[in-house]
């Protein structure tokens, strides 16, 4: 069991008819890097009013100094679209923290701090001079690029030296989503040059920033939904996964690891206007093509930082230097198949360890479980209601192969979370939005995952909870969750020491 963690409390959740913070594609808004923690939500300050919020940014020397806060009143954010969450990155080599914010079919916004904040945090004084003011294209890429345009779901991820952007343009059910690198810039930059970098192209001590990789994923008549996009470090290589399937070295040691990616696909319904570059009808929280059109969940992975796309089997199935990108149509790209209407939900939970890839994602209790009554050891039973759903543990092993087990029944709407230990145990992260509760179920990797157990309930928190990975990484389970206070909501984190 765990122990009781230690609360804390950020600020009042916006009272919106849309969350915007603490939402399950927010891949990392909270996140640690040398002895940091940062963490990136929405709020109102006290001359504003509740329904304009503004970018919060705050730190904490670990493990448990007090919170500092940068607020940043030149952007108010004042769209009630869940959607239009905000992102943190920090890339690992040059210490830059990155910020993308306010996205729905929306023109780039975003925003980067001069080189070494985050990789010698102890020399810089915590305030807004740090960073750039909002950027509408990423320095080293010309303004007119196209999808700058029209971005939805952005999302970071570092990976060895570098960090990775990806975001989808396109409205839901068709589009594409998009892959950018970001190198090392120089410690000479400051905000005006990466500034000018972004505008012109010609920022005076900036010799690197971001590169267009192209679009990896690509949907026909469709748009992937990703769980996330995560990185394995190197080990010595497992014949689950390798650069060739061929390859009888299967003990040599990569030379790069592994990002992976696991997705649904969200086929495409047209309707009156949907081809008019002004349409607005896709931004409704529901509409024609809706969750009911996901289908598939699919994994693709790559062992060159982003610049080929294999499937489960190991082969390449795209090479973005020849505008190649994975599709529904992909060879061996779908390792569950999963018809529309099954209460498949997008964007729910993974994580990477080593050759493990772990997924949670949800589906109806008719689609798989009718007629079968309680599956023994879960503890499920068809009578819980066909209209509810099933969160499934999906994961890829030592063995090679997918396996797939439910795990609990679904309470609720909220989207669960999963994380993975330095020992390779998991933890998954489930809301009950009726009650409200968290509960978090433990898998543990040397029963090769067989079995669940329950190893904490709080009451009283809400949200889509969020994990800090490099927390885990020190034995720490610390997660982004709202916590509800004589009936208002708040922004906090959780930490469960070990």
């Amino acid at each position: 069991m765990l122990p009781q963690p230690t609360v804390t409390i950020l600020a009042r959740d916006p009272p919106r008819k849309n969350p915007i913070n603490v939402v399950s594609y927010q891949q990392h808004a909270l996140l640690t890097a040398n002895g940091y923690q940062y963490a990136v939500y929405y709020a109102a300050i006290p001359s504003s009013p509740q329904s304009t919020v503004y970018i919060h940014l705050s730190r904490r020397r670990l493990p448990s100094s007090e919170w500092d806060t940068i607020i940043f009143t030149d952007y108010p954010q004042t769209t009630d679209d869940g959607h239009n969450t905000v992102q943190l990155g920090v890339c690992p080599s040059d210490g830059t923290i990155h910020l993308a914010y306010d996205h729905h079919c929306d023109p780039l916004r975003y925003r980067v701090s001069v080189p070494g904040v985050a990789t010698d945090p102890e020399k810089f004084k915590w305030d807004a001079d740090l960073f750039t003011p909002t950027l509408d294209a990423l320095p080293g890429i010309d303004r007119d690029h196209i999808p700058f345009g029209y971005i939805t779901y952005p999302r970071f991820c570092a990976a060895e030296k570098e960090l990775f952007l990806t975001f989808r343009d396109g409205k839901a059910g068709l589009g594409d989503d998009h892959l950018y690198v970001y190198s090392p810039v120089t410690t000479t930059a400051n905000t005006a040059a990466v500034a000018e970098t972004a505008k012109t192209g010609d920022g005076q001590g900036v010799e690197k920033g971001w590169t267009y990789l192209g679009p990896y994923l690509h949907g026909i008549l469709s748009n992937p939904y990703i769980n996330a996009l995560s990185y394995s470090p190197p080990t010595p290589r497992s014949r689950s996964f390798t650069t060739d399937p061929k390859d009888p070295d299967g003990g040599a040691q990569e030379e790069h690891g592994t990002l992976h990616v696991t997705l649904t696909w969200r086929g495409f319904v047209p309707y009156e206007g949907c081809h008019d570059p002004l349409d607005t009808k896709h931004k409704q929280q529901a509409g024609p093509n809706s969750a009911y059109n996901n289908h598939n969940i699919c994994h693709t992975y790559s062992t060159d930082l982003g610049r080929t796309w294999r499937n489960t089997e190991g082969t390449i199935i795209a090479n973005l230097a020849n505008d190649e990108a994975v599709s529904c149509e992909s060879e061996g790209v779908t390792v569950f198949e999963i018809q529309k209407g099954s209460g498949l939900i997008n964007q729910e939970g993974q994580a990477a360890f080593r050759e493990d890839v772990h997924v949670l994602m949800r589906e109806r209790y008719d689609h798989h479980l009718k007629g079968l009554g309680q599956i023994e050891g879960y503890g499920i039973k068809q009578e819980d209601g066909d209209e509810g759903g099933v969160w499934w543990m999906h994961y890829h092993g030592q063995n090679g192969t997918w396996t797939r087990r439910p795990i609990k029944k679904v309470n609720g709407n909220l989207r669960g979370e999963v994380a993975v230990g330095n020992d390779g145990d998991v933890y998954f992260l489930l809301p009950d939005s009726m009650t409200p509760t968290l509960r978090i179920v433990k898998a543990r990797r040397q029963d090769e995952f067989s079995t669940c157990q329950q190893v904490w309930e709080g009451e009283g928190f809400t949200g889509e909870p969020l994990v800090d990975p490099g927390r885990l990484e020190h034995g720490v389970l610390s997660l982004f969750v709202i916590v509800i206070v004589e009936g208002t909501r708040h922004i906090a984190v959780l930490d469960f020491q070990p």
